[in-house]
């Protein structure tokens, strides 16, 4: 299925989303949609970050004793290469862990899918076999119901033009990978995110381009049967030429999927409460102007939260955004996040409960490349967040996905944008 190039970019840095992008390209591309729109905002690294206007008019939160927690960097350069990029990580308890993401050229070109394994709560990692994605592919998202049961979904391509959706299945901790067919979806599915309540009960969001190969079209897929048989649910609530991000549900009935709107368009929230057999929009107005939102995370079916980064008319980085709901989206509302810094974008959050939570990210200079990671924090659902120290991962460090399994047990992964190896950053409080 030949790709097209027409799709926006929001600003998290999804490296290799694409296939064909390099990283100078992207940053070149964000750097000229700067200057059309007016001059960037820059920075300095994630060390010196400056706040930004509260999304929520709140005083800015100070960092809080209770979420000072420190994060180390173990050695995660086991994936076969110093090149790998990590884009998600799922635990399901403090000890087994799986990372999954994409070896890289010097050019950012994806070369072989990644996936990195734990069983001692990130001290020490294992690479697991991912040929069954293909010889050039990668993994964009992994998700874990148990330490046996797991499956992760990505794109695979059989030249620089032709892409195939992947997903990938283990019923024994990773051990062995074996392929799954997405039915409905075919070939044009471009997935990216998949989530399991349970070893029969999983669904997956992307996007594929319509009959005329653009504009994308949103995508939902669902399985009962632990991913034999997939098939496709009506996302026609999330309007056309609209992206799913992220997916997740709190059981086989309650469930969420974010992204964004027709292009340029804002926030996108899809929710329902009957597996997925009906959607409906949720009112995404609180997000205010920006690209989209990266990553939801949901602990019941009323309590939940996403992430993403804000642009201003200007088009220059405005923030990070954090989103959050307590009757099940009826209404959702924007929290300060404005510790995270005034270049800042989020790229992925999970909480434990309704009280604590993290959200991970980027911080960005003036042509859009990323100048250090950023941990944001909360012990009390989000009403303050509070800043932590990213430091370990280094300012050419970014994060992409973060999962925590308890309020003390987390790890967070990425990549370095001069492709000097994966990062995985691990905590305990």
């Amino acid at each position: 299925m030949k790709r097209y190039s027409t799709h926006q970019h929001r600003p998290r840095v999804r490296r290799h989303r694409y296939g064909q992008l390099t990283f100078t390209a992207i940053f070149a591309a964000v750097a000229v949609a700067i200057l059309v729109g007016g001059c960037g905002s820059g920075g300095s690294g994630a060390a010196s970050l400056s706040p930004s206007p509260s999304h929520s008019g709140a005083a800015n939160p100070q960092p809080s004793s209770d979420v000072a927690v420190s994060w180390t960097a173990p050695n995660a350069n086991v994936a076969g290469s110093l090149s790998a990029s990590l884009e998600s990580v799922s635990f399901v308890d403090a000890d087994h862990g799986w990372a999954v993401g994409e070896t890289v050229d010097g050019q950012g070109f994806f070369t072989g899918a990644v996936i990195l394994a734990t069983s001692d709560g990130g001290a020490t990692w294992t690479a697991q076999d991912a040929s069954a994605a293909g010889s050039v592919a990668k993994l964009s998202s992994v998700s874990f119901v148990n330490a046996s049961d797991g499956w992760a979904v990505g794109e695979g391509k059989t030249d620089p033009a032709d892409y195939y959706a992947v997903i990938l299945v283990t019923t024994n901790g990773g051990t062995t990978w074996v392929t799954q067919n997405f039915g409905a979806a075919g070939s044009s599915f471009w997935p990216s995110s998949v989530d399991f309540v349970d070893a029969s009960h999983g669904w997956a969001v992307g996007e594929s381009p319509g009959s005329s190969g653009n504009p994308m079209e949103p995508v939902i897929l669902a399985t009962t049967d632990g991913g034999a048989t997939w098939a496709a649910q009506d996302a026609s609530a999330a309007g056309s030429n609209a992206d799913l991000a992220s997916v997740d549900f709190v059981d086989a009935n309650d469930g969420w999927a974010v992204g964004q709107k027709s292009t340029g368009n804002g926030a996108l929230i899809l929710a329902t409460t009957d597996g997925g057999a009906t959607w409906t929009a949720q009112d995404a107005s609180s997000a205010g102007s920006n690209w989209g939102l990266n990553s939801v995370s949901f602990v019941s079916s009323n309590d939940g939260w996403a992430v993403s980064g804000s642009v201003d008319s200007k088009g220059k980085y405005a923030g990070a955004l954090i989103l959050a709901t307590t009757d099940a989206g009826g209404t959702w509302k924007a929290q300060n996040a404005s510790a995270a810094g005034s270049t800042a974008d989020l790229a992925s959050v999970s909480f434990v409960d309704a009280n604590d939570g993290w959200a991970v990210g980027n911080s960005h200079g003036s042509s859009g490349n990323p100048i250090g990671p950023v941990i944001l924090a909360t012990t009390d659902g989000g009403t303050t967040w509070a800043a932590q120290d990213a430091s370990a991962a280094g300012s050419a460090a970014y994060l992409d996905s973060v999962d925590f399994v308890d309020a003390n047990d987390g790890l967070a992964v990425g990549g370095t944008v001069n492709h000097a190896g994966p990062m995985i950053l691990s905590t305990s409080k």
